[in-house]
């Protein structure tokens, strides 16, 4: 009926899943750092030693500093090739 297919853009897919790992990854940095503040983890030793929070307090910044990059990296990679992709036909 004259539509015409699109291909689909697999960058979208990509801006999606590093987005949600990015924000998982800020949520769990900002409980390590709330708890790290209100004295929790000084308290309680055993969540102190969790591998998650060791991993966070030593690398937490520099995660969050790569996934912010790969998602603007997708965003851009997204924008840049929506073009090729809509005039592309879907197989």
């Amino acid at each position: 009926m004259g539509f015409k297919q699109r291909g689909m853009n697999p960058f979208y897919g990509l801006l999606a899943v590093t987005g949600a790992v990015f924000v998982v990854t800020a949520f769990a940095y900002s409980l390590v750092a709330y708890a790290a503040i209100q004295g929790h983890l000084a308290s309680s030793p055993s969540l102190a030693e969790h591998p998650l929070c060791r991993v966070l307090d030593r690398h937490g910044e520099t995660l969050l500093q790569v996934e912010l990059a790969l998602v603007g990296l997708m965003a851009f990679a997204a924008m840049g090739t929506d073009r090729y992709w809509a005039n592309r036909k879907a197989c």
